[in-house]
């Protein structure tokens, strides 16, 4: 064995942000709410509960995408069809 690699997270409060002078503080909060509300609610009803509109296009793979493992079809493309 050559390489280890050790990670940790959690080292600062996440509810600590680096602004600079031309950040919209309101805007950044609102988008915190934001996020907050669509995890909620993706955690309580599933991943698919809100998407954003360009999913419900032709050429959008992000329903069938999300059913497979980790985002990938273990099989070949055969998953994504």
């Amino acid at each position: 064995m050559r390489q280890i690699g050790v990670s940790y997270s959690g080292f600062v409060d996440e509810s600590y942000t680096l602004l600079s002078l031309f950040d919209d503080v309101e805007q950044i909060e609102k988008d915190n709410r934001l996020q907050t509300a669509i995890d909620v609610v993706r955690e309580q009803f599933g991943f698919l509960a809100i998407q954003k509109g360009t999913v419900l296009t032709e050429g959008s793979r992000n329903i069938e995408r999300s059913k497979l493992i980790g985002g990938h079809s273990t099989g070949g493309l055969e998953g994504l069809k």
